[in-house]
């Protein structure tokens, strides 16, 4: 999970180039355990590996699931493809994965928009096309933990290219 932050219509990259990571935001101090040696970060919760494990984990309360027809039965195949796919087929599971994934990249959101006192924040990548549920669930998570005076501006936006932003950014790097 990456990120990036946009000042006077420049990337800021900050010293070292990392300035926006927002994926190792901790949401828990006594949280999951991330692939970074850290604790909490949003990343051990939304990042693609670890949304599949932990639906992978839960799944054995919701035999029902959509998730593990489309698999095949085999949990190990979990990826957030077949989640969003059984969520748009009306999976109740599915959906309450996305949620909660979207409730948990709001707050870190929300910690960095107030931290640097954004309006906005443009959500691309696999979550952005999950469906209009998951940014619903984004952007009343941030209103909800943002400051209050700024509430009633927040936006948050799907990326216009979508699942393809990260990797056309990544390419407009190096030409």
């Amino acid at each position: 999970m990456g990120g990036g932050i946009i000042m006077n219509h420049r990337i800021f990259r900050g010293p070292t180039g990392g300035a926006g990571e927002i994926g190792h935001v901790s949401i828990r101090f006594d949280g999951r355990p991330c692939n970074c040696g850290s604790v909490g970060c949003v990343e051990a919760y939304v990042g693609q590996r670890y949304l599949s494990q932990r639906t992978a984990e839960r799944l054995q309360a919701h035999p029902e699931s959509r998730i593990l027809q489309l698999v095949g039965g085999d949990i190990s195949k979990i990826e957030p493809v077949y989640i969003s796919q059984a969520a748009h087929e009306g999976d109740a599971f599915a959906r309450e994965v996305f949620v909660e994934a979207g409730t948990l990249l709001g707050v870190a959101l929300a910690g960095v928009m107030n931290i640097m006192d954004l309006r906005v924040s443009i959500i691309g990548g696999g979550i952005s096309a999950a469906g209009e549920f998951v940014m619903n669930a984004v952007q009343d998570s941030v209103v909800k933990h943002v400051l209050k005076p700024l509430r009633k501006e927040i936006r948050v936006l799907p990326a216009r290219l979508g699942n393809e932003a990260g990797l056309l950014g990544a390419a407009g790097l190096v030409m």
